[in-house]
């Protein structure tokens, strides 16, 4: 039940901070899968700390990968950062969002380098093809030689992502939920 829950917060997630973007509101999307990161930290996950570690790391290559993609003028992003250009903050709540489902339902991945390389040059491109479509990216793909520069790079990102899940251990995800500091009794 609770993959299906993690499945279904990304899902939500992605799309109200896709749309958001696409509605010129791109801090809705990012206050959502902050909510939703929150949700995960406090009744998805067991190893919190391991959690946020891994979450960071998948959002730092997710600077490198939206970067590359930038600075080769594959995507060209609305609402940039005025600080960073080429990785804007509703990029790195995405990025988040989709990494809190790598250690749970989207854990079956771990090891399936194969399976991992087609599916990220297949569901990469087509998450960023359905962000086009509602507004919140405009996409340079216009020979099958860009879409396919596109797809290699996210078959790639997709392997250092397994080979990253490899090293943290599954999370078995039977734990209590947060509790509110002032609520816990101390003995």
């Amino acid at each position: 039940m609770k993959n299906l829950l993690n499945f279904l917060f990304f899902q939500v997630a992605w799309f109200v901070c896709v749309w958001s973007v696409g509605q010129g509101i791109p801090y809705y999307g990012v206050l959502v899968v902050a909510a939703a990161l929150i949700a995960h930290l406090c009744w998805i996950t067991t190893d919190r700390a391991k959690e946020v570690l891994f979450i960071l790391k998948i959002i730092f290559l997710g600077g490198i990968v939206e970067t590359l993609s930038s600075s080769l003028g594959l995507i060209e992003f609305k609402q940039p950062s005025v600080i960073l250009q080429s990785y804007p903050l509703y990029m790195w709540a995405i990025w988040a969002n989709f990494a809190m489902t790598l250690n749970h339902s989207m854990r079956w991945l771990s090891g399936r380098y194969l399976l991992g390389f087609i599916l990220g040059g297949i569901a990469g491109p087509l998450a960023y093809y359905g962000a086009e479509k509602l507004g919140a990216i405009h996409l340079e793909w216009e020979t099958t030689t860009e879409w396919l520069g596109f797809a290699l790079i996210w078959a790639v990102t997709m392997l250092i992502i397994i080979r990253f899940l490899m090293k943290v251990p599954a999370d078995p995800m039977d734990h209590t939920p947060c509790k509110h500091p002032l609520s816990q009794t101390t003995h």
